[in-house]
């Protein structure tokens, strides 16, 4: 699946979850792939996921709070 990698803080996953329902509701169906539990040193749990190309511009229009990682 071609998509962009985010990551953003795992106690988020609700928001995310009923921000990516929005967008699969206006867009179409929403698939997520390569998920997975992070934590560096210091930090909070992150979830790193695979995502549809257009749901990052979603995710930031609604002031959601990620990052792109490569």
């Amino acid at each position: 699946m071609a998509g962009i990698c985010i990551s953003f803080t795992a106690n988020l996953r609700h928001e995310f979850s009923e921000l990516a329902g929005l967008y699969e509701a206006e867009f179409g169906e929403v698939r997520l792939s390569h998920i997975h539990k992070t934590r560096e040193p210091g930090s909070p749990e992150n979830l790193d996921m695979v995502v549809p190309e257009g749901l990052p511009a979603f995710l930031s229009s609604k002031g959601f709070p990620f990052r792109v990682i490569d």
